[in-house]
Order: structure tokens, then C-alpha cells, then sequence
């Protein structure tokens, strides 16, 4: 997991009459305890890509074996993590949609749900933002048509099916569209439209802190509900809490 670190390396692979063995070896980024470096992945034959939490959130980076340095993705950090915990291994915060592979899409949490950007690999710059983004979860991201942009990944929404989702921009800033390519939805389920309650992120203050704490708020939109036989009595509330890492 992130939060034990992670220390990432790059060698060459040699192939002898004996085997296989390492050489080269070459320690990229992270820190055992303290700094992690996850999903690495060549997007080019001289381009590393991984994400690292070493500005306290989860950004890109690029290792180049051209200049055999490591650096950040953005000119400064985003206060968004752009991959999570990998609970089940091949899957993929971002993927390449270009040929000469210098853009990437990249999945990010954000105001308590997923968001996707786009990645100029080739500057010091920052994420644009792909709008509209309809989705709640996105996940395993994978390149669609390779040398165009279009791609692939899971999905789920607040208020309907999700599924397989291709996404395909008419340009590389343009407009974007979705196709689903297997729902998740198998039957009708019956429920009023107006039945499902759309999750509302916000910040509170926590006292004597200066942090915020974040929580989402699910507010009953039933419209079956009456209200209460007891004059003035409110709907009830149910709270679920994450601890989380606190530092």
C-alpha cells in the first residue's frame, strides 16, 4: 500500500547462457516507510510514468532514460491524488491517447468522487480538465485506438447504470462523448427516478484545527416519504466514518 512507500528502480535486462540477470540498476523515487511510487508504466521506449506522493498527494511523474532524471508531471503540485491504493493489481489511473505517446488521461479524486484529466507529458504545465465527466468511480483506464484519442474504463454513477465506458474527444482540448459498452444494469429496477439521493461533498471545520474534515451528504429525496406522526421531527441520519491516515 502507498502509505508503507515504495522504492521504484529501473536496470537493464541481460540475457546470458545462464539466465536472466539485472544490470545498471538505478534507484527512480520513493522512500521506504515514508514515500511512495506506484503504477509505473512505459509510455515510450525513453518514457517512464508513475504517480508519487512525495508532495503529500498522489501527482505524475516522468523518468526519462535520456536524461536519466526523474521529475514532476506539473510545474507545481495538485492537491488531488491522481491514483489510489492498488487493493487488486492491473489496473491503471491513467492511459496514453496519442501515438507519439506525450498525452496521457489521467483519473483524479476530487470534491469526493472521480475526475478526469488530460496530461501534456512534454511541459511543465497543468491537468485540463475532460467535461463533462458524468461518473462518481472511474478505474482501470486503457487506451482505446491506439494513435487516437480514445479510451476505455469502468465507471459508476450516483443516479444510474454504469459500466464499460468508452470515452472519444474530438480533439485533443475538444469536446468529449461516451458510449457504454456493457451496462451494469441487467433488469429494470423500478425505482422512481427521483428516489436516489445525489451525494453532496463538503469541507467542516474541525474545532481547535486548522484542518478541514471532508464528508459527503446524502440527503432524502424520497418523494413517498410523508414526513413524521411527531410535529417538527426531522428525517433521521445515519453516519458512516473512515478514520483514514492521520499525521
Amino acid at each position: 500500500m502507498p502509505w508503507e512507500g515504495t522504492e521504484l528502480y529501473v536496470a537493464d535486462v541481460v540475457n546470458s547462457e545462464s539466465g536472466f540477470y539485472v544490470t545498471n540498476t538505478k534507484h527512480i523515487a520513493g522512500k521506504k516507510l515514508y514515500i511512495s511510487a506506484v503504477y509505473p508504466s512505459w509510455v515510450t521506449n525513453n518514457t517512464l510514468v508513475f504517480t508519487s506522493d512525495v508532495s503529500g498527494y498522489q501527482n505524475p511523474w516522468i523518468y526519462s532514460t535520456i536524461t536519466q532524471t526523474a521529475r514532476p508531471a506539473f510545474a507545481s503540485h495538485v492537491s488531488e491524488d491522481f491514483s489510489g491504493p492498488q487493493w487488486v493489481l492491473g489496473g491503471s489511473p491513467y492511459a496514453v491517447i496519442d501515438a507519439s505517446g506525450d498525452t496521457v488521461v489521467f483519473v483524479a479524486f476530487s470534491g469526493g468522487h472521480n475526475v478526469l484529466y488530460q496530461v501534456d507529458l512534454r511541459g511543465w504545465g497543468t491537468p485540463i480538465p475532460i467535461t463533462p465527466c458524468p461518473f462518481v468511480t472511474i478505474s482501470s483506464l486503457c487506451q482505446f485506438t491506439p494513435g487516437k484519442p480514445e479510451f476505455v474504463f469502468l465507471a459508476s454513477k450516483s443516479d444510474g447504470p454504469g459500466g464499460i465506458i468508452q470515452c472519444t474527444l474530438s480533439s485533443w482540448i475538444g469536446p468529449v462523448t461516451y458510449k457504454t459498452l456493457k451496462s451494469t444494469q441487467t433488469s429494470d429496477s423500478g425505482f422512481p427516478a427521483g428516489i436516489i439521493s445525489p451525494p453532496c461533498p463538503s469541507m467542516l471545520p474541525i474545532p481547535n484545527e486548522e484542518n478541514l474534515l471532508p464528508v459527503v451528504l446524502y440527503r432524502p429525496t424520497n418523494p413517498a416519504y410523508e414526513g413524521s406522526s411527531i410535529p417538527g421531527e426531522k428525517p433521521p441520519c445515519v453516519l458512516n466514518v473512515h478514520g483514514g491516515k492521520h499525521t
